[in-house]
């Protein structure tokens, strides 16, 4: 490691120190031979191997690949020398292979990278002769592998030699800067012989120079790479940070808090570009303007709750100050406005879809001049009747027009339809109004009309914004202050933090109401994974757990049902929180591995292509962190809703459950068979009858058709009271709940 010293200090801050050897090394390195072609470098090194084998002496020869391994094999092979051949095709055999390579007079061929970690042990004798001989058939690039190889000789103080053959056909001889012109050139060759050996110390300085080189060239190419991962480990910092918090400490809340308030502040205060940069705009002035940036990341479904929230806040007080005209006249009023919000959404939608029909905006339809109009257009997309729709062709109506006569009878149909029904709506709030109502609940009253009134009409953010920039308004003379900015947003991240709490409640009651009669013990690995049960394990004790892990969660006590839910809660939100991180981090290793394949180019435009990925790489790691952020707000809200669908949908099989055994039951219930008549005697009539039998009907015996105490038998298939036969799939008369073929239908 001490030719690597100066890339472990720069790139890892490690120094290298080197350690003596534990006796003296007493290895004499030869200087290197350089030949001119590799021909003759590989019979220089035949005949060394053979010369070396005759002393007696064990050798070990290195090559750098597994090709010119076996080539050196095969001028080995036609000399008749025995040895063994050592590469990746024979890793099975690698250990045997070099603890054999010091017996005497073996022969060793190896890749350089091959038998690292076996010690060479020689073998009787040896050490006398010179011990183990190194002959390395051409320069690595990196002196480490070089030094690895001559290392193998000479160990705990023994004898050993090598040697290094060099040609300059070889690679590290290409790179180092030789002429190839010059070196096949006929005067060179004249004047250097083939077999002719250059061995001087100057000529090994040279080529460790080249290696030098080379191991520079690698090193920067290395430090270069290091440089484009530390940016990426930057960012797998923050999000392994991330992930170790939720593991660790099991309650995601903090962090799921922290994201709704950095998302609302991103929504009040949105990102733009311009120049291809990012800017900060103007932050929102007012509830209004929010509340649009809100539903362009929210879903309806969360909005609405927020309005109905934020309205049921201001309004519900009134009943409690026992101002019940003001109440009524409050709650006429959203409805009023509610009903103008749904013409002015309607009249919205038709303005963008006009303006799409006559490409208002559209640069490519104004450059290329303006096309025949198709009117048909008009009834597919705004459903518009086929007189209304000619009468805009008969006139040639440009878009100004269009948009005049068209609002007008929207909103003529629109008042025509809907105003009664909002008149009805106002007489129906002012009757509900009225009526008296119990202490503690008038918010959830006031939050079961507002649902009534969203239910006819969407409630408009009008509603809404006249009580809250009212309150902002008594802080800051301007919206534009910041004072107001600031009302208006701590308002939106206080209704989302309340919907927060309203979806965790909703979480664990719906869990404790589907596993009611289930044991814990028989939840873990099922609904509740055991990192879960641990977590309980560890705030009752063990003791605690014992004693209750076999009782249903419906007869436990409060304070136990508390624990319970709460860690199926976390556990909850730590797994959607876990799975979005997961899958949005993957995507974005593979956008950074994109991103650094193509920020080469850059450098076309004199730009360093280091410094682009770096802020390439900050806005797209901003970008991953919006989206996290997004994507856990989002569906953590969104658990509310899907677990009250989950509930309501075990409602509603359990009802259908129910529905059915009622009217199995009824239907068992209308074929039980009335009190029998009085059988006189029981002796057979003058015409023939039995008992209360049919006239003229003939007793058989058999199953089903036994005489009954008082009363005439009952045919196989016939209910009692000689009503209609009874299907062998139909429930049985008896109300026991089976199938007539399985119970006196047998």
């Amino acid at each position: 490691a001490a030719t690597e010293a100066e890339e472990f200090m720069k790139i890892y801050k490690l120094e290298v120190m080197p350690i003596p050897t534990h006796r003296p090394m007493i290895r004499e390195d030869h200087p290197d031979r350089i030949y001119r072609t590799e021909t003759a470098k590989f019979r220089a090194v035949v005949e060394e191997i053979e010369e070396m084998h005759s002393q007696g002496r064990p050798v070990l020869v290195g090559t750098v690949s597994i090709e010119k391994s076996e080539e050196l094999s095969k001028l080995l092979d036609e000399r008749g020398l025995q040895h063994s051949l050592l590469n990746a095709k024979q890793h099975e055999r690698e250990a045997s292979i070099v603890a054999q390579a010091g017996q005497r007079g073996a022969i060793t061929i190896a890749t350089n990278m091959a038998g690292r970690g076996t010690d060479i042990v020689l073998g009787f004798g040896v050490n006398e002769l010179g011990g183990l001989h190194i002959v390395g058939t051409e320069r690595h690039e990196s002196r480490r592998i070089d030094n690895q190889l001559r290392g193998r000789s000479g160990r705990q103080g023994d004898n050993g030699s090598s040697r290094f053959y060099v040609s300059i056909e070889d690679e590290i001889m290409r790179r180092s800067g030789v002429n190839q012109n010059i070196v096949n050139s006929n005067i060179f060759k004249t004047l250097w012989e083939e077999d002719m050996p250059i061995e001087h110390s100057m000529i090994s300085r040279s080529v460790e120079q080249a290696q030098v080189k080379m191991e520079g060239y690698n090193f920067d190419i290395r430090k270069h790479l290091v440089e484009y991962d530390d940016v990426v480990n930057t960012h797998r910092d923050v999000i392994y940070n991330e992930r170790r918090f939720v593991l660790r400490e099991g309650d995601p809340r903090p962090i799921v808090s922290e994201m709704i308030a950095e998302k609302v502040q991103e929504v009040a205060q949105p990102v733009s570009m311009e120049d291809g940069r990012k800017r900060r705009d103007k932050a929102v002035s007012g509830f209004s303007e929010m509340f649009s940036a809100l539903r362009e990341t929210f879903p309806d479904d969360i909005t609405r709750r927020m309005l109905r929230s934020i309205l049921a806040a201001r309004i519900a007080p009134l009943v409690e100050e026992g101002d019940v005209e003001g109440y009524a006249e409050e709650l006429n009023l959203v409805a009023q406005e509610a009903y103008e919000g749904a013409l002015a959404s309607q009249l919205k939608n038709l303005d963008e879809k006009l303006q799409d029909f006559y490409h208002i905006g559209d640069v490519y339809y104004e450059t290329a001049g303006q096309g025949t109009l198709d009117y048909n257009k008009l009834t597919r997309t705004l459903g518009l009747p086929a007189n209304v729709v000619n009468e805009m062709r008969d006139e040639d109506m440009q878009y100004e027009d269009a948009l005049e006569y068209l609002t007008e009878l929207l909103r003529e149909g629109f008042e025509n339809q809907q105003s009664n029904n909002l008149h009805k709506l106002q007489e129906f709030l002012t009757t509900e109004s009225a009526r008296s109502i119990a202490d503690g609940q008038a918010e959830a009253r006031t939050l079961a009309l507002l649902e009534v009134i969203d239910s006819r009409f969407a409630l408009s953010p009008a509603s809404a914004a006249r009580f809250v920039e009212a309150e902002s308004g008594a802080r800051s003379s301007s919206m534009m202050a910041a004072g107001g900015t600031d009302t208006v947003v701590d308002e939106v991240q206080g209704q989302l933090e309340v919907l927060y709490e309203q979806v965790e409640q909703t979480l664990g009651e719906v869990f404790l109401e589907t596993n009611e009669t289930m044991p814990l013990i028989s939840m873990v690995d099922n609904r509740l994974p055991r990192s879960v049960y641990r977590r309980i394990e560890e705030q009752l004790g063990l003791e605690k757990l014992e004693e209750i892990e076999n009782i249903p969660l419906g007869k436990l006590s409060p304070d136990v049902l508390e624990i319970v839910r709460d860690a199926f809660v976390r556990w909850q939100e730590s797994d959607l929180m876990l799975r979005v991180i997961d899958y949005l981090w993957t995507r974005h290793l593979t956008t950074m591995e994109q991103l650094r394949h193509s920020i080469g180019l850059q450098a076309y435009g004199q730009k360093d292509p280091l410094v682009q990925y770096k802020v390439k790489a900050y806005e797209l790691f901003e970008d991953l962190k919006a989206e996290i952020r997004q994507l856990v707000v989002l569906n953590v809200l969104m658990m509310g809703g899907k677990a009250e669908e989950a509930r309501a949908q075990i409602k509603r099989s359990q009802q259908q459950s129910m529905a059915e055994q009622q009217a199995a039951q009824q239907r068992a219930a209308q074929q039980t068979p009335r009190s029998a008549a009085p059988a006189g005697n029981g002796r057979q009539g003058g015409n023939g009858r039995q008992g209360g039998g049919a006239p003229g009907a003939k007793v058989k015996p058999g199953v089903g058709n036994q005489q009954r105490r008082g009363g005439a038998p009952t045919p196989v298939g016939v209910a009692p009271g000689g009503q209609r036969k009874i299907g062998r799939n139909e429930p049985c008369f008896c109300g026991s709940g089976k199938k007539y073929k399985h119970c006196h239908g047998r």
